[in-house]
């Protein structure tokens, strides 16, 4: 495995959160514009801890990716893994605070 350099690491963590904000931005404007069409098909107690499950899911993602894009180098292609990975995590939480907010 090659050493990441300082600067390469700096790259990816700005692709990181870039990309981040783009699908939270993402999920937001789509639940937004579907917001009249939802309805409540559950109990009241199920939205709320599938919504729990699914945030620590996510931060568990995003938290984990991160680390791993910092504290372990690796080739470009596990990075590219791991941003996909945080991505993942940030498409997840996003969607569950919203459907926190509104539902």
């Amino acid at each position: 495995m090659k050493k990441m350099q300082k600067e390469e690491r700096h790259r990816v963590i700005f692709a990181s959160i870039a990309f981040s904000a783009a699908v939270a931005a993402s999920v937001i404007y789509v639940f937004k514009k579907n917001l009249k069409n939802l309805t409540l098909n559950c109990s009241f107690l199920d939205p709320i801890i599938v919504d729990v499950f699914a945030l620590l899911g996510g931060a568990f993602l995003i938290i984990e990716g991160m680390w791993s894009i910092v504290k372990l180098p690796a080739s470009d292609s596990r990075q590219n893994f791991r941003v996909i990975r945080v991505l993942f995590g940030v498409a997840v939480f996003t969607i569950h605070v919203m459907q926190i907010k509104y539902g």
